[in-house]
């Protein structure tokens, strides 16, 4: 299956992680697939990867971050935003009005002083 340019026959989704480490030193709730969809407010979409490219799968539409996903790349989401660890470095899912996702270089601090 194809989206646009996208081949979705290799999306790889990803699991989402509890303690993100890399010099945070907090945890979130969500530590698996199943607590990630439990909660009902993940129908925003979720991210995956193609290749070399972070995907994201939303109700309207799909956003590819070319040449963002590397080996060391896996996500992990709070209640208000998810968040991508790769190449070294963490960044949130931001939103532009009115569907455009970008990633963004996260704030560390906020993240563990406002994560929840």
């Amino acid at each position: 299956m194809s989206v646009g340019d996208i081949d979705l026959y290799n999306f790889r989704l990803f699991v989402p992680v509890a303690c993100p480490g890399h010099g945070l030193s907090v945890c979130t709730n969500y530590k698996d697939v199943n607590v990630f969809f439990e909660y009902g407010n993940w129908d925003q979409g979720v991210l995956g990867q193609v290749g070399d490219d972070v995907i994201f799968l939303y109700t309207y539409g799909v956003e590819r971050f070319a040449d963002m996903a590397s080996l060391d790349t896996f996500m992990f989401a709070t209640s208000k935003k998810m968040y991508i660890y790769t190449k070294a470095q963490f960044y949130e899912l931001g939103t532009q009005y009115p569907f455009d996702r970008k990633l963004i270089p996260m704030d560390m601090n906020d993240f563990e002083n406002n994560r929840w």
